[in-house]
């Protein structure tokens, strides 16, 4: 009889954690500092815990957090939230959830453009192939872009920028950092680094 009782105990326990698990929402916002992850698991939807996984290229991913014990409900959805306090800023951040022990939600993306208190935004820095430089061109000026290597000899240089970005072409430069400058010639010189590892 005891032995009855624990195979239907434990068969009620695999059905419980095996069922797939079915979503309402799955959402990702940032206030340009955090990432916030929301989601729901819709009525009927149980597993034995949850992970969160953050990628830079939909392939590595790590697990950046974890909610033990059984989720979900077996009549009602239940809603569930996550905060990434350390996210990279400048770059395609790419975000999963795993239910149980197998089970992946879809992959979700977000970016986050954070320069700080700089004038500038290198994305992404290190750079393989290419670089977007943003700027603060506010005023329509005509801006000179200078690029220096490690020695400080000029290497490459764009006259006559009239936009706020530039995209860059690096794969003629051979790894290593840089310096490269923006002037406008009158208010504005921007000078940053530029780190190119291919």
């Amino acid at each position: 009889m005891k032995k009855i009782i624990l195979l239907i105990f434990l068969f009620s326990t695999f059905r419980l954690f095996s069922q797939h698990v079915y979503l309402a929402g799955f959402n990702i916002n940032t206030d340009n500092k955090k990432v916030f992850i929301d989601w729901t698991l819709a009525g009927g939807s149980t597993c034995n815990g949850m992970k969160i996984f953050r990628s830079l290229d939909t392939i590595n991913f790590v697990e950046i957090g974890d909610i033990a014990g059984i989720c979900g409900s077996s009549s009602a959805p239940v809603g569930y939230n996550f905060v990434d306090t350390t996210p990279l800023f400048n770059q395609t951040i790419y975000y999963r959830l795993r239910f149980g022990y197998s089970q992946l939600s879809e992959i979700k993306t977000i970016l986050i453009k954070n320069n700080g208190e700089k004038d500038v935004l290198v994305k992404p820095n290190p750079s393989m192939n290419k670089v977007i430089i943003e700027f603060d061109n506010s005023k329509n000026d005509m801006f000179k872009f200078r690029m220096y290597n490690s020695i400080g000899a000029l290497i490459y240089f764009i006259d006559n920028i009239k936009d706020s970005s530039i995209a860059l072409d690096v794969t003629p430069f051979q790894n290593g950092q840089y310096i490269f400058t923006l002037d406008n010639g009158n208010d504005k010189n921007i000078t940053e680094n530029l780190i190119i590892a291919k």
